[in-house]
């Protein structure tokens, strides 16, 4: 039997990622936004989503570069809200816009945010119909991510 500790010590000497390990569907109970940075650059949602979901042996705490967004869950049904999380890294403020776009290209919801290092809010879906949906967030410099999201 392996302790969970002795494994994240063992895997380390394989590198930054241990892909035996890497469990995409894994379920964190831990769900949290702590967000931590991992060895291979990326920022993770908390530190069971990077060891256990990506594989990745060794992370700090908090945002690698530029920002992060974390939305969960996804997809969404009903009419729970969404838990939207936004960050840039330690002693580093900026400005985003968070929209929220259709199927047929249409801006459904927008959000601007000012001199901002984390905020956490939380997106009624009440607005949204059943589909798909891309959300894109953009910064001063236009940097920009962009994922799908699904209203069940």
């Amino acid at each position: 039997m392996l302790l969970a500790g002795a494994g994240k010590n063992l895997s380390a000497q394989w590198g930054c990622v241990d892909t035996i390990r890497r469990t995409p569907l894994y379920l964190c109970q831990d769900r949290q936004y702590i967000p931590v940075c991992g060895c291979d650059g990326i920022t993770y949602r908390n530190a069971c989503a990077a060891y256990w979901r990506a594989g990745v042996n060794n992370w700090t705490g908090g945002v690698c570069n530029g920002f992060h967004v974390d939305v969960f869950p996804n997809p969404v049904s009903g009419s729970n809200p969404i838990n939207v999380n936004l960050s840039f890294p330690d002693n580093v403020y900026g400005n985003l816009i968070f929209r929220v776009i259709d199927a047929w290209g249409s801006i459904v919801y927008q959000r601007f945010f000012t001199n901002m290092q984390r905020t956490e809010f939380f997106l009624d879906p009440g607005f949204m119909r059943q589909g798909f949906y891309v959300i894109l967030v953009i910064d001063s410099r236009g940097n920009f991510q962009a994922f799908r999201f699904a209203r069940a």
